[in-house]
Order: structure tokens, then C-alpha cells, then sequence
């Protein structure tokens, strides 16, 4: 008998997972969009397409200074979700 078991993959990519992670855990709110990138080892065109993202899910928010300095901080939203949460996918399935 043939079983099918759904595939778990995690909810945010290797790259927001990283972002996440890195502004959890040091909660800076200096953070450009470039020193995240780099931090995190994304360019920072990559990385300006994950911060657009997670500020879309709010989970994120650029805050623009006086001096027109652009920065990313990290929400409750943000601080409290798991970026190592898993969700079922679907589309991939394997026989058991």
C-alpha cells in the first residue's frame, strides 16, 4: 500500500530567515539596507527584494531619518514570529 506523506519546507526563504534571525537577535534599528545585506551575505539588490517583502507581511518597516537616511527595523510582529516556522507544501509528496 502506497501512503502519501506531505513534504514540510519553511514558510520564509533561506534569505528573510536569515534577516529575521539577524534583527531578533540584536534588535538594532541602524540597519541599512546594504549592512543587512551584507550581514546576512545577500546583494543588496537581493536583500532590498526580501526587506520588501517581509515589510509587506509586516514584519519589518523602513523608517526614513531627517538627514534622509533610510534604515530597517524589525516589528513586534516581526521580533515575535519563528522564521523557522514549517508549512506543508503540497506540491510535493513522496510515497511511504
Amino acid at each position: 500500500m502506497i501512503k502519501e506523506q506531505t513534504m514540510a519546507k519553511y514558510k520564509y526563504s533561506d534569505g528573510a530567515r536569515g534577516i529575521l534571525h539577524f534583527l531578533q537577535e540584536t534588535k538594532r534599528e541602524d540597519m541599512t539596507y546594504r549592512d543587512l545585506g551584507e550581514q546576512v551575505g545577500k546583494a543588496p539588490r537581493s536583500a532590498s527584494a526580501i526587506i520588501t517583502s517581509l515589510v509587506k507581511k509586516g514584519l519589518l518597516e523602513r523608517v526614513v531619518q531627517e538627514d534622509g537616511a533610510k534604515f530597517v527595523v524589525i516589528t513586534e510582529a516581526g521580533l515575535a514570529c519563528d522564521p523557522d516556522e514549517m508549512i506543508e507544501d503540497p506540491k510535493e509528496k513522496r510515497a511511504e
